[in-house]
């Protein structure tokens, strides 16, 4: 099925060639804007969902339909266990580290979510940047570099973990092909200012996750401006997006479908404003982690600020939160190598499985 079979290929693509390209950046002399690229075809580029697994309701009397369940259920099935391993060990007011960091990606906001992805260090200094308005380049491709899922959720229109599924969002009745109209989900108190809104989104498609697709816009871009730190910064985005299914808002599939999306922008954002956005915003950044790290005295360039921090190995970005298959991420130098996503592995059934090749 191709949204499956070529996933890693269009993540790929799309991460690597930023990659690529920033490592050379601070040495790129401006150049003629090359031809524009428009936006990627959101529905078409994410349609296999609906041409495989879920048929969207159209109206009050013709509700969604499930169309392959088997596949629906396992997606279902890891999104209440990863939902459940999260809501262990909650203190008295039903929180624990993983609820709150989940929280503050629900804000939707990259200058609360990517800075830790540095480590304590370099990431102090870049939400300080972004904050004082120092690093408003860097800000300024936050706010543009990212893909509108309206209209990919308005093809999709299926519900959320955490409500009754078998209510079409159009107050018809649903097809689950036998499946739960209800599970069991464990909602998130609030903390602090940080909701999850589970009454503000329930007539939100949850395909695919619009959060995700922020959190890998941002992270894919950042990784590319500073590559030296790319497999920390991309640990950190897979946690926002599994942070959704955390808080029971959403499914795999949802997050997998915010990657597409994401990954595809990125690759149409990153040819349009290479020289006119990227360049500036990547020079802008690294030169300010530079001046903050020599007055500090962690080195004058930046790879010796990295090496001075750890940043990059044991005084890098962390995390001690486990997923249901034991995949764990943020764990010091092995980050990067095979274990930077927690979010288990979605075995699809035989019919749907990625080709190899």
């Amino acid at each position: 099925m191709k949204m499956f079979r070529h996933l890693s290929s269009v993540f790929a693509i799309a991460t690597i060639a930023p990659l690529a390209l920033a490592a050379t950046l601070a040495a790129t002399p401006a150049i003629a804007q090359a031809d524009q690229l428009s936006n990627p075809d959101w529905v078409a580029l994410l349609s296999d969902y609906e041409k495989n697994y879920w048929q969207a309701p159209t109206d009050a009397e013709h509700g969604g339909k499930v169309l392959h369940a088997d596949t629906m259920k396992l997606d279902e099935d890891l999104a209440v266990a990863i939902n459940h391993k999260a809501a262990e060990n909650l203190d008295k007011d039903g929180l624990n580290a993983q609820r709150k960091r989940a929280l503050v990606d629900s804000d939707l906001q990259a200058e609360e979510t990517m800075p830790d992805a540095l480590g304590p260090v370099l990431g102090k200094y870049m939400s300080e940047g972004l904050k004082s308005g120092k690093l408003n380049a860097v800000a300024d491709i936050f706010s543009f570099n990212v893909a509108s899922t309206y209209a990919s959720k308005r093809a999709a229109m299926h519900p959320c973990p955490y409500l009754n599924r078998a209510e079409s969002s159009y107050g018809g009745t649903n097809d689950l092909a036998g499946l739960p109209a209800t599970l069991d989900i464990k909602q998130s108190p609030s903390w602090l200012e940080h909701v999850p809104g589970y009454s503000n989104l329930q007539k939100n498609s949850s395909y695919p996750s619009g959060h995700t697709t922020g959190a890998y816009s941002w992270g894919i871009a950042l990784a590319g401006m500073i590559p030296e730190l790319a497999p920390q910064i991309m640990a950190r985005t897979s946690e926002a997006g599994n942070n959704r299914i955390v808080l029971g808002m959403h499914y795999p599939l949802d997050i997998m479908g915010g990657r597409i999306g994401a990954s595809a922008q990125n690759g149409q954002y990153w040819h349009n404003e290479f020289a006119s956005s990227i360049v500036p915003a990547s020079q802008q950044l690294r030169d300010y982690l530079v001046s903050r790290c020599a007055a500090d005295g962690h080195g004058t360039t930046l790879a010796a600020c990295i090496a001075n921090t750890k940043a990059s190995g044991s005084g890098g970005y962390t995390n001690d939160f486990s997923g249901p298959s034991g995949h764990r991420a943020g764990r010091g130098p092995s980050l990067g190598r095979a274990r930077l996503h927690r979010t288990p592995d979605l075995h699809l059934p035989a019919r749907h499985r990625p080709v190899r090749r």
